[in-house]
């Protein structure tokens, strides 16, 4: 496995590890395999993942992010680039 994979692999199970931290009654489900849409999640459930992920990872996911994430693991890519985009954006602002 080379360094980049096994980097965004650490990554995104870090991102797992936090979304199981803060949704508690969805941690068994919360798996990279796992397809959102098996994740049973009703319109408050939906709700209370898009604020936890703008709260935990300081980024915004919208609704239509999501459609393109089939499964837990893609949404947790979605996450590490998000993350990854918003420091690079910070760190040109300091450096401005």
């Amino acid at each position: 496995m080379s360094l980049m994979r096994a980097d965004l692999e650490m990554r995104r199970e870090h991102v797992l590890d936090r979304l199981r931290t803060r949704l508690p009654h969805l941690r068994q489900l919360i798996r990279s395999d796992q397809p959102i849409a098996k994740l049973g999640l009703d319109s408050i459930d939906f709700v209370e993942l898009l604020c936890v992920i703008e709260s935990e990872f300081n980024i915004m996911v919208r609704d239509e992010d999501l459609a393109g994430a089939e499964t837990v693991g893609m949404l947790a890519e979605l996450i590490c680039a998000r993350a990854r985009d918003h420091e690079h954006d910070h760190e040109r602002r300091v450096q401005s």
